[in-house]
């Protein structure tokens, strides 16, 4: 017995072959020997030695712990016989402490007004409100607000002491405070490694400081440009959009890319820049006396911004020009850079932006899809969490040796048979996802209404294992049905999965005859396959 678990173990074995929470315990009482020997039972330090002479002795001896119907053991009752009657006594006394002990652990505090206070501050609690969707809207209306703020004072540049200034201030010192206090909530309510684990954190950090220190520090040499970034709070509201964020993230996508494209751009616009300086560098310095100069000048010129009037004219009326020269120079400037290079920048910024907008749509379609089918393969059969497991065997000796192994880990009593009490009772405590809950009708079920049952009502090794073959046929014609309801658009697998569809009910079809054929066999013949000859 543990502060928890009342355990059972075999002696000299290092692992438990059963356990029960002790707050689960409903019941523990004395029993006659007679409901000992038609039950499942443990022993505890039980001699083998010990004789059944003494009937009253023995009764005295045995005790039940029975469980509740909900928890974790589904009802199931423990049959028990200790060394002696003191035994007994001491390990009913004992259970019954133990057992008291562990529902007082349970029994929630009433809680007064100092628990209520820190039950509100707690982490959980402040995470989830912080994470609900009434939480995240009110932070992008501030987030609004604050830039339409930013706006009114850029539009209005209200004079130093007006009262415009001292409302426009006012607001602002308000919505600092507000963004200050949802930073702070949002670093409590997740951890350091989770906060800083997100990028838009960072971000927000760096904003709500430079708007602290542009408040604090109004007129330290610098903080007007700390002041100004206060319109960026406005970026915010791609974290809490969903439409925004997705767009975002697309950008992001696209900016490797585009940088390589436009890196061939602007070696084309500097090979064109370094020939511009060269040819007309002495008759139009302005535009093209140095590097830079020309970069900027052709740059314009790519933009189509008057380089006509304003740069490439004046050449034609230098003494001496050569006027094809200048006129091939710039047309091919254009069509080169212009026209071709800086289209195909925009070319993939377009493709990156288009690709990243369809996966993120695609990635969520199959998130959904998913789901979706997670769910109607969990409402197929409660078994089917354990057949999932099951499914990835290797050879048939391998599916052999793994049912073979689950049938010894459910059959606790190790008496060679599953009764329905038994088998819910070890489904349920196996450790898959979603638990099992094993009901009377799926018993039935698996068992075809008693077929596959001894005359005790309960399955054996070579019956569990030819039960655990069927269930994990039906599994898997049922994941195939399920992948051609979700896969209508791709005709070609939908084909593949009909083709394996019909080929299990052909091996189905098949198998059924052969049962059919060898119990028609075995109607006809004696035990040992001789025919049975007719009386008379």
């Amino acid at each position: 017995i543990t502060d928890e678990t009342l355990a059972f173990a075999k002696i000299g074995s290092e692992y438990l072959s059963d356990s029960v929470p002790l707050n689960e315990i409903t019941l523990i009482k004395k029993m006659n020997s007679s409901v000992r020997r038609q039950a499942s039972r443990k022993t505890l330090n039980l001699s083998r030695e010990q004789k059944d002479d003494d009937e009253t002795e023995l009764q005295s001896m045995c005790f039940e712990v029975c469980t509740d119907e909900d928890g974790f053991n589904a009802g199931k009752s423990y049959f028990l016989r200790a060394d002696s009657v003191l035994a007994s006594e001491a390990w009913i006394e004992d259970l019954n402490k133990y057992r008291d002990r562990a529902m007082k652990k349970l029994e929630p505090p009433v809680p007064g007004a100092t628990e209520t206070f820190k039950r509100c501050f707690r982490r959980e609690y402040v995470r989830k409100w912080y994470s609900n969707d009434y939480s995240q809207f009110g932070i992008a209306l501030l987030i609004v607000g604050s830039f339409l703020t930013n706006v009114m004072m850029a539009e209005l540049l209200p004079e130093p002491g007006s009262e415009e200034e001292m409302v426009l201030e006012n607001f602002d010192f308000v919505f600092v405070v507000a963004f200050t206090i949802e930073l702070v909530v949002n670093i409590y309510s997740a951890t350091w490694s989770q906060f800083k684990s997100d990028s838009w954190n960072w971000f927000d950090a760096v904003v709500v400081i430079c708007s602290i220190l542009g408040v604090v520090l109004p007129d330290v040499p610098g903080m007007s440009f700390l002041r100004m970034l206060r319109i960026l709070r406005v970026v915010r509201l791609f974290r809490r959009l969903k439409s925004l964020r997705q767009i975002l993230v697309a950008l992001n996508a696209c900016i490797l890319p585009v940088i390589n494209s436009f890196i061939f751009f602007l070696l084309a616009t500097c090979v064109y820049s370094v020939l511009a300086v060269t040819l007309f560098g002495e008759d139009h310095p302005v535009y093209f006396g140095t590097f830079s100069h020309a970069l900027f000048s052709m740059m314009q010129v790519c933009t189509g911004d008057g380089w006509a009037e304003s740069i490439a004219r004046p050449l034609f009326a230098v003494e001496g020009s050569n006027k094809t020269a200048v006129a091939f120079f710039f047309v091919s400037y254009m069509l080169v850079c212009g026209t071709v290079l800086l289209n195909i920048v925009v070319a993939v910024l377009l493709d990156e932006f288009i690709t990243s907008l369809s996966n993120s749509k695609e990635a969520e379609a199959q998130a959904v899809k998913e789901v979706e089918i997670n769910d109607c393969i969990k409402e197929s059969f409660s078994l089917d969490p354990l057949l999932s497991s099951l499914a990835h065997f290797n050879t048939s000796q391998d599916l052999s040796a793994r049912i073979h192994e689950l049938y010894v880990m459910l059959d606790t009593d190790e008496s060679e048979g599953l009764s329905y009490a038994e088998l819910r009772v070890g489904l349920r405590r196996l450790k898959v996802q979603p638990p099992i809950y094993f009901s009377k009708e799926d018993f039935d079920s698996i068992t075809d209404h008693g077929r596959f049952l001894d005359d005790q009502g309960e399955i054996g090794p070579d019956e569990f294992e030819s039960i655990m073959k069927v269930q994990l046929k039906l599994y898997v014609q049922r994941h195939i049905a399920t992948a051609m309801s979700f896969e209508e658009q791709n005709a070609s697998l939908q084909s593949m999965l009909f083709v394996l569809k019909l080929i299990t009910i052909s091996i189905d079809d098949v198998n059924r005859k052969m049962v059919l054929t060898m119990e028609a066999v075995k109607a006809h013949t004696d035990g040992d396959g001789v025919p049975k000859i007719a009386p008379g």
